[in-house]
């Protein structure tokens, strides 16, 4: 008879954490084997959480939120590493909390993803494995890092009474490296695969991610939507925290010099400052099941390099124009325009323009088929079930 597990899955306050598709379907996974499976975040997440049938536990981690229309990028970026990720007293609020229920509950494994960072403080304290999931390297460049000394000084002057009295020996955030979880010990999950992502992982298990066909009468209703019938397909998202008006502009304006059918999804961030025309489509919102539909039917898709997107960019087999945003945006920039199954304005000296005409019009096969190449590279290594197995296998061997 298999036992019965009891499963933490934590994550930092954002949708996206939880709600995307490689996440979830794995929740689920094992959720349908018969295990408990609890989400713990802030309190920002609990609607989220219900909303999928899960038990949610609120740790006390502060709202990420997001960027205001009077901001730019880079106040964002410092108000969320002061507030949430480099916020010493949040981080330790939420361990207390968590390693409470942890013992109470007599839990068997935790799962996170890739930037709560007091998972490995809980795993080395209590001794209980744990596997990150879409475990990705945060690393900036020279420039970016100073950006964040200070937020990383403050940081450890924080946690330094605490870590002492915890007896605690996990490696702490640096400038080079301000955010992003501490590879586990046990098992790293990659939604990816080893030729796409280029340097390895210790413990690393690379799921890919199962291929996301066309759905069959799926194109028959899209096409009342469309304002050129012969006209490529293309998707934008600004993102879901942050997002650059400058960059929305840019994009719309390609809609205005193409016969293109342009598809953005607003993320409930901000509102189209200005008359968009006829061939552009705006949403509020699109749920991924809706993007599981809807991003196979595109030409191209137009992403800041979210791993989200990219990862669903990939499993359509739909070629991606990259235009990078923030620190987080870079690692995905880096590996489409190494791979080449689309173009990354970060590595190449190109405009969006000229990205964009390159990629649907001059030279449309070189990337489709090197995305369809990359897409059945994620296809074998098995996806979210090949995840559910490896965790699997690694909470038995630790129960018994």
């Amino acid at each position: 008879m298999i036992k019965k597990m009891n499963l933490i899955y934590l994550c930092e306050p954002t949708r996206s954490h939880f709600a995307s598709s490689r996440i979830l379907d794995v929740l689920k996974g094992l959720r349908a084997d018969g295990h408990n499976m609890i989400v713990g975040s802030g309190s920002s997440m609990r609607d989220y959480v219900a909303k999928e049938g899960f038990e949610f536990f609120d740790n006390g981690l502060n709202p990420v939120i997001n960027q205001e229309e009077h901001e730019s990028i880079d106040e964002r970026n410092a108000i969320q590493m002061s507030e949430n990720y480099l916020n010493p007293q949040n981080n330790i609020k939420a361990y207390w909390r968590t390693k409470k229920l942890l013992q109470k509950e007599k839990f068997d494994m935790m799962l996170s993803d890739n930037l709560c960072s007091i998972v490995p403080w809980l795993s080395e304290k209590l001794g209980m494995p744990y596997a990150v999931m879409s475990f990705q390297k945060f690393v900036l460049s020279p420039p970016v890092a100073k950006l964040f000394e200070a937020s990383v000084k403050n940081y450890l002057q924080g946690v330094r009474d605490f870590v002492r009295e915890e007896n605690l020996h996990t490696p702490l955030p640096s400038s080079q490296s301000p955010v992003g979880i501490t590879p586990s010990r046990d098992l790293n999950i990659i939604f990816s695969s080893p030729n796409f992502e280029g340097e390895l992982v210790e413990n690393a298990k690379y799921v890919g991610g199962v291929r996301i066909d066309k759905t069959p009468g799926y194109r028959k209703g899209l096409e009342g939507k469309l304002h050129y019938a012969n006209g490529k397909n293309a998707y934008y998202s600004p993102g879901t925290i942050f997002w650059d008006q400058a960059q929305l502009k840019e994009v719309i304006g390609l809609a205005r010099s193409h016969e293109i059918n342009l598809f953005i999804s607003e993320g409930k961030l901000f509102k189209v400052r200005e008359e968009v025309p006829a061939n552009v489509r705006v949403y509020d919102w699109i749920t991924p099941s809706e993007l599981d539909k809807l991003i196979p039917e595109m030409d191209l898709v137009i992403a800041q390099g979210g791993l989200g997107l990219t990862t669903r960019s990939i499993r359509s087999g739909v070629p991606l124009l990259v235009a990078p945003v923030m620190p987080g945006n870079f690692p995905q920039a880096v590996k489409v325009g190494r791979y080449g199954n689309g173009i990354s304005l970060f590595m190449n000296d190109i405009n969006m323009n000229s990205a964009f005409e390159e990629i649907l019009y001059q030279n449309p096969a070189r990337y489709k088929s090197k995305v369809v190449q990359l897409r059945n590279e994620f296809d074998q290594l098995g996806g979210s079930s090949k995840a559910v197995e490896l965790i699997k296998e690694l909470a038995y061997s630790h129960s018994s």
